[in-house]
């Protein structure tokens, strides 16, 4: 009889610690970043965030491939990902976290399981899990945050959840915000009711208060230097010290759409009175003014070696050009080996 207690004891430890490793197992620990953490640049993630920049390797989505995800490594070969449809990267601490869109690719993502969402790749392991199912147009890391515009059947919000989901999705506030600067562990963005001042938002105390006073588009935070569109003024594109002084000119053209990496500036004109028209660069202080393209252009994304973009006529196919230096442009559409 005490052998046969004995015999049930140790059966129920073994299948109580094989229990115990399979939870452990098939359960994630998500490590935590410091509140300064983001995943890509502002631009890149106002421009759709099909490029990103992570530890030598550049993540993109593939615009002639269903927007699958594609990984170029450092030695320049390149590797097709397991996902689809793919947008918003943002990439830290070993995790990939992006938006997933259906629409974007037609029925062959829709056959690929939930047709909308943000999801994280853990990159060593290729594990992906959903973070929510929601449609969301923009978002952005910050710190422990995925901070986001969320879409709903009836309205838009600004909205956060954090990397391991725990607490579910909360919402901010009822205004779609454009959510794509992260710096410094806040959230930089403008203004839509009332006012175009540029707030700041901080996911970890839930306070807001006034970054800057303008009447400002597409903010972008690179240290103490905003960068900014100016409605009121022409649409010009200017920056100024957050820490006082007077905005300076970066382009008196009518700019739509720009992208910095606090170097060089990308910028789209368009309806100028001066009659430029397409995409131009310079430096961050509005020197070395070049012309990359006469033709409408969108979804500029920078990396370090190469900036990419798409024509308004067929966003299909991407280009690219040197982010500095000679200007000489070329059909970026990569065959992995």
């Amino acid at each position: 009889m005490k052998q046969n207690i004995i015999i049930v004891s140790t059966i129920v430890v073994v299948l109580a610690v094989l229990f115990g490793l399979t939870f452990y197992t098939s359960t994630e620990r998500i490590p935590s970043n410091p509140a300064s953490a983001s995943g890509n640049l502002a631009g890149n993630l106002y421009n759709g965030g099909y490029f990103c920049e992570y530890e030598g390797e550049i993540y993109y989505s593939n615009a002639s491939d269903n927007y699958h995800l594609y990984r170029i490594k450092a030695d320049k070969s390149v590797e097709k990902e397991n996902y689809t449809a793919v947008f918003s990267l943002n990439a830290y601490n070993g995790y990939l976290y992006y938006s997933k869109n259906s629409t974007k690719a037609g029925n062959h993502a829709y056959l690929s399981g939930r047709p909308y969402g943000i999801y994280r790749i853990n990159l060593k392991k290729d594990k992906v899990k959903c973070l929510t199912t929601q449609l969301c147009p923009y978002i952005t890391l910050c710190g422990d945050y995925i901070v986001l515009q969320e879409y709903t059947n009836s309205s838009l919000y600004f909205s956060k959840i954090q990397i391991d989901k725990k607490g579910g999705m909360n919402r901010i506030s009822d205004v779609g915000y454009r959510i794509a600067c992260s710096e410094d562990g806040l959230i930089y963005y403008a203004e839509q009711n009332g006012n175009h001042n540029v707030y700041r938002y901080n996911p970890e105390s839930n306070q807001t208060s006034l970054a800057y006073s303008g009447d400002c588009y597409q903010p972008i935070c690179i240290g103490n230097m905003l960068y900014y569109i100016d409605v009121g003024d022409g649409y010009k594109l200017k920056k100024v010290l957050l820490s006082g002084g007077e905005p300076q000119i970066i382009s008196s053209e009518h700019c739509i759409n720009y992208n910095t990496d606090g170097n060089v500036v990308y910028f789209e004109v368009e309806n100028s009175p001066s009659g430029a028209f397409g995409l131009y660069r310079c430096d961050v202080n509005g020197e070395n003014l070049v012309q990359i393209s006469d033709q409408a252009c969108k979804n500029i994304n920078i990396t370090s070696e190469y900036t990419y973009f798409a024509y308004f006529l067929n966003d299909s196919i991407w280009y690219r050009v040197p982010t500095q230096g000679e200007v000489l442009i070329e059909p970026f559409d990569i065959v992995c080996e």
